[in-house]
């Protein structure tokens, strides 16, 4: 009886513990290292944070994924997956059967790309508060002035996302190439970078604590986002109401 009492509860922790890495989201599109696309499964620890079981900065360190031609001027439309979702991504929206966003009560995303595989990421959207979610896409401008990247093992897309109410980073990349423009540039704001514990800080975001539900990104952060101002010099990009934690 005794023994049966403790593998029950054994088994009641290990469920408690490995549930949040199961019910947390990651990206869809464009297909990223160590996730779903072309009948591959997502990799283990897909969608968990980073540090979580040693899962290193930058973008988790899975091999090279399938490979995406991003051009100057395109609007990239991101999606995101979620583990109850599957295989088959190709389908947009999901069912109305299924119910979760895995949203979190939203948080503060930030998309950017790196030109050396990872050393270094520059910030060509945002979005805050209502992000992520399944149901939705994220417009994402590649600006017509990039500058273009074509050797695929270090141009990267890069999709960060800082929780609310949870000291958690987390972060997926894609691998891409760049038809940029000539003499384009690299954009100048550096991505957010926080509660990875080799850098020790501690930030969480304000957001809708899952008032609003799914409801994607606001109008007005989509329209912010089409500007095409991320290259502009000493830009500071949306306001992520950041708020330090000890």
């Amino acid at each position: 009886m005794k023994s049966s009492f403790l593998l029950a509860c054994t088994a009641s922790v290990l469920t408690f513990l490995t549930a949040p890495t199961l019910a947390h989201i990651g990206l869809g599109y464009p297909p990223a290292q160590g996730g779903v696309g072309a009948g591959r499964r997502a990799e283990r620890g897909f969608t968990s944070w980073i540090g979580l079981n040693k899962k290193p900065f930058p973008c988790g360190g899975y091999k090279k994924g399938p490979v995406t031609t991003l051009t100057a001027g395109q609007v990239l439309n991101v999606r995101f997956w979620h583990t109850s979702i599957g295989k088959d991504v190709s389908k947009f929206p999901p069912p109305k059967t299924f119910k979760e966003s895995a949203r979190h009560g939203g948080g503060a995303c930030e998309f950017s790309l790196s030109y050396d595989g990872g050393k270094s990421f520059w910030v060509i959207g945002q979005y805050s508060q209502t992000c992520p979610d399944v149901f939705h896409e994220w417009p994402v401008k590649i600006p017509k002035n990039i500058k273009s990247c074509t050797d695929s093992n270090k141009c990267l897309f890069s999709w960060s996302w800082i929780g609310a109410n949870v000291l958690q980073f987390y972060q997926n990349c894609a691998n891409v190439v760049i038809n940029g423009s000539p003499n384009g540039q690299v954009p100048n704001l550096p991505m957010t970078i926080v509660d990875v514990t080799a850098r020790g800080q501690k930030m969480d975001t304000k957001a809708d604590n899952g008032r609003l539900g799914p409801i994607g990104p606001s109008k007005s952060e989509v329209d912010f986002n089409l500007k095409d101002q991320y290259l502009t010099p000493k830009f500071k990009g949306i306001n992520l109401k950041l708020i330090k934690r000890r």
